[in-house]
């Protein structure tokens, strides 16, 4: 299995709902037009509106690399809205082990399963 999948955690910040969401939008505009090799990119948000949850999918290490790329310039001012936890499942280059050092990602290799995606 050669793609990556992250899963982010969100805590928000008290009354930075509304922020964390103009975030949100802008960061996945970026993504819906600059990086065809992220597969998937979805943001969700809980009811009460203090936490968020994206789920990512990315072709291969190369993609992550060019999400950060793209989207790095934005992450400081979502950081300024919540705090945030990564799950990193897949394998990854030390590149992006690197890069994604300073959020302390938890990382998980594939085992096993069924994927019926094509």
């Amino acid at each position: 299995m050669s793609h990556v999948h992250i899963r982010a955690h969100a805590a928000i910040h008290d009354g930075m709902t509304d922020a964390f969401k103009d975030t949100a939008s802008k960061i996945v505009a970026t993504v819906r037009e600059a990086e065809p090799d992220t597969l998937q990119y979805l943001w969700y948000l809980s009811d009460d509106g203090r936490s968020g949850t994206m789920c990512e999918v990315y072709r291969d290490s190369a993609a992550i690399m060019a999400h950060l790329g793209s989207v790095g310039p934005m992450l400081g001012s979502l950081l300024d809205t919540c705090d945030l936890t990564l799950e990193v499942c897949g394998d990854v280059s030390e590149e992006v082990s690197e890069a994604l050092g300073g959020l302390d990602p938890a990382y998980f290799r594939y085992l096993d399963g069924v994927d019926r995606r094509s």
